[in-house]
């Protein structure tokens, strides 16, 4: 395998600095998979599903965008998924972000193994988080645990995932937090995505 060049962090930067963007990085080398990353900019048109009632649409939309010839990038929220199967549809939440993507005329493509490298770049800084706040108490995660335990038990699942969020605050810029997670942990596929005000 060609040695493997990092993504310059101009691709990063505009990501996160460029509203409606996605990049979609390969951070780390590997033999399976593709070493090429994409930075989507400035999209012809956003497609968009608040409910459940909206994911049929918004695939065919995305279809309809693919047959154009365009690209289409974004992403699905796991509460998502629950439209997949109809007895999981009250699980849902009512109405609240479910999906979004652009649909964009061509992406910027970094071939990781042809590509030169980069000059070297100043130091980022380190994110340091002084304080994460999760929004399930400790006697709530215990509970939801010895239920799961329970419901395993008895033949109901064989798996099951728990969630929550975490909050902290941070100085650093979207941009060079991005950069120190992605430098912390190179995976195969890493994202950044940039809309509506917001970074995911």
């Amino acid at each position: 395998m060609s040695s493997f060049v990092s993504l310059p962090p101009e691709f990063r930067r505009l990501a996160a600095e460029t509203p409606n963007s996605v990049l979609l990085e390969t951070a780390r080398a590997s033999a399976a998979h593709s070493s090429q990353s994409y930075l989507f900019l400035h999209p012809e048109r956003i497609l968009r599903a608040a409910t459940l009632s909206d994911i049929p649409a918004l695939f065919q939309q995305i279809d309809q965008a693919l047959a154009e010839g365009l690209y289409v990038a974004g992403y699905l929220t796991y509460e998502a998924g629950y439209s997949f199967e109809a007895s999981l549809h009250a699980l849902a939440p009512a109405t609240g972000r479910m999906a979004w993507f652009g649909v964009y005329r061509e992406p910027q493509i970094f071939h990781h193994n042809t590509e030169q490298a980069a000059p070297a770049q100043r130091e980022e800084p380190t994110a340091t988080i002084p304080e994460v706040r999760l929004d399930l108490a400790a006697s709530e995660y215990l509970r939801r645990v010895q239920e799961i335990h329970r419901l395993i038990e008895a033949g109901y699942t064989y798996q099951a995932n728990l969630t929550m969020s975490a909050h902290w605050s941070t100085d650093l810029t979207p941009w060079d937090l991005y950069q120190s997670i992605v430098r912390a942990q190179p995976v195969e596929f890493a994202a950044l995505i940039h809309h509506d005000g917001e970074h995911i």
